[in-house]
């Protein structure tokens, strides 16, 4: 990106002001691709990902060299010759700009860059954002966690076969602190020694449920892990109380685990059917999968166009329908992804996966929870999608029951809008869009009698109110618009009538007041229109200002504009 960017910087020395560096992905290819193919595979990909980085570049390119070039002149004229640090990391920071821009637009004016200055700006400003960190929600592992993961205590996962299981209770948490006992209504976090719920982790929300004793239950609210896989069932004891070495019996919530399951088979559809629309450029960014909704972030440096997101929903509604089977199976990382399993956070995988099939359509390593066929999915709808990060879109979808809640409702939102504009609705946007004409229309004539309302008796009217206060001619009247626009053109008009004085004038439109004062040149020495009308505009319950011969205001009380 530096080296790019540096070369824009160049090209626009030259007086190429356009894109144009993505022009030589076509001459790499065709000079290096017979011995790199990978560079002809991606070459669609590779000169839309130099293009779009090149004009977010030129877009703030501009801005930046013009507050560059106009402390460089202020320096110039105050005999200085160092560039602040200031500068350097606002230009660095907000406009990209690469420090060896920066150092050769300075070489070439003779001027020296205030490095320490830099420095000390990045600094403060990894400090804020350690700061930010540590207030965030990932927050250090508090020492009773520490503890636990000291005694190297092992939850066996069996939430793919079972919902249910029986455990012993290793570890009883309440207040921050390990105890050997709880007892209602107390929030606790409980460790066992195995458990069918699933503990949050790849964008896919815990489980919930109950774990039940002999001396009394709770409900589990969250599941989590710690970075040693001990997990943690967070929740409230309901009744009774829980001890370390107690048997339990515990069982998840099957809506809530079924519905999550549908979601998270959903996103492997969903990103499948992505590539498959989009490219194969498209790879997950991140996910979030709950209940009630699911949430797929993609790489991707253009926006879909709607009917692509209609072709990528219905491919996912086609998939279902097929009720494909879904199979996991566990194999070495290396002979999954030979067979064409994808691989989306490299880093994190083990010697042995877990790999997800989806019929022949999806192949992925994965350690959540699915359901057992497509089928059981039901139906797919995207809510939103729109960009989250340069080069990264986010989709939002429902699936289901959820997705049929949200079809209803906007059935019924269909519906209200047939009666109330009495149509059908399949003539509603042509409808719609008669009524907007219609109001445009209305908007005009409104605008244009208002002109010769303001320019004909209208202003005789306000003019006749004109009076003499100690020698100096005021007028103040209401007038017979709000608009901003309007008052003033009509307060200028006025105050040439007069030739000398002070006009005011006050319009309402809806619940809001404006004021407008002006003041002839002759008299500014004695009075200033921002100062009387800030006065006036307190009156209405607001307030306001601007220069000595012009100044407006507003107010919240229309009732007294009269009286004021």
């Amino acid at each position: 990106r530096r080296i790019l960017r540096r070369a824009a910087r160049h090209g626009k020395v030259l007086g190429l002001n356009q894109p144009f560096l993505y022009r030589l992905a076509q001459v790499v290819a065709e000079t290096m691709g017979e011995i790199y193919p990978e560079i002809k595979d991606n070459l669609a990909l590779t000169t839309q990902v130099i293009r779009k980085e090149e004009e977010r570049f030129l877009e703030t390119l501009d801005f930046g060299l013009k507050l560059l070039y106009e402390e460089i002149d202020r320096l110039k004229q105050e005999g200085k010759t160092t560039l602040s640090g200031a500068l350097i990391f606002k230009l660095y920071d907000t406009y990209g700009f690469p420090l060896d821009i920066i150092q050769d637009i300075s070489l070439d004016h003779r001027l020296v860059m205030d490095e320490p200055g830099f420095q000390e700006q990045m600094a403060r400003q990894r400090e804020m954002s350690r700061q930010s960190w540590k207030g965030s929600g990932d927050r250090e592992v508090q020492e009773v966690y520490r503890n636990l993961m000291t005694r190297d205590l092992k939850t066996e996962f069996l939430g793919y076969e079972t919902l249910e299981a029986r455990a012993t209770i290793l570890a009883v948490i309440r207040d921050g602190r390990a105890t050997d006992e709880a007892q209602a209504p107390a929030e606790v976090e409980v460790v066992v020694s195995a458990t069918p719920f699933y503990a949050e982790s790849g964008g896919q929300a815990g489980d919930q449920g109950t774990i039940t004793t002999s001396r009394g239950w709770m409900l589990v609210e969250e599941t989590t892990a710690l970075p040693n896989k001990t997990v943690l069932h967070r929740g409230s004891i309901r009744e009774g109380a829980l001890q370390v070495g107690d048997q339990a019996d515990l069982s998840v919530a099957i809506d809530g685990r079924t519905a999550t399951a549908n979601n998270h088979s959903t996103t492997h559809l969903l990103h499948g059917a992505l590539r498959r629309i989009l490219g194969e450029q498209v790879k997950q960014a991140g996910s979030l999968v709950t209940p009630k909704r699911l949430r797929f972030d993609f790489t991707c440096f253009s926006a879909p166009t709607r009917m692509e997101l209609r072709r990528v929903e219905d491919l996912v509604n086609d998939l279902i329908r097929q009720n494909l089977p879904i199979t996991t199976e566990v194999k070495d990382f290396d002979q999954a992804v030979a067979e064409g399993a994808l691989a989306l956070f490299e880093e994190r995988y083990g010697d042995q996966v877990r790999l997800v099939r989806m019929g022949d359509f999806s192949r992925e390593l994965c350690g959540g929870t699915h359901t057992l066929r497509t089928g059981h999915i039901g139906l797919f709808k995207i809510l939103s999608e729109g960009s989250v990060a340069a080069g990264v879109r986010r989709i939002e979808a429902l699936t289901g029951p959820e997705a049929l809640v949200h079809l209803h409702h906007q059935e019924d939102q269909l519906q209200a809008l047939t009666e109330l504009l009495k149509s059908g609705v399949d003539e509603l946007p042509l409808r719609v869009e008669k009524l907007l004409a219609q109001q445009k229309d209305l908007e005009r004539t409104v605008v244009r009698l208002n002109k010769a309302l303001l320019t004909g008796g209208g202003v005789e009217s306000i003019f006749s109110k004109t009076r003499e206060v100690q020698g100096v001619k005021v007028l103040v009247s209401t007038a017979p618009t709000g608009e901003a626009k309007e008052l003033r053109d009509l307060a200028d008009s006025l105050r040439d009538r007069l030739g000398s004085g002070i006009v005011i004038l006050g319009g309402v439109q809806g619940e809001k007041v404006l004021l407008v004062a002006v003041v002839t040149k002759d008299l500014l020495p004695r009075f200033h229109a921002g100062k009387i009308v800030k006065r006036l505009a307190q009156t209405l319950g607001g307030d306001g200002g601007g220069r000595p011969d012009m100044a407006q205001a507003g107010g919240n009380q229309p009732d007294l504009l009269e009286k004021t």
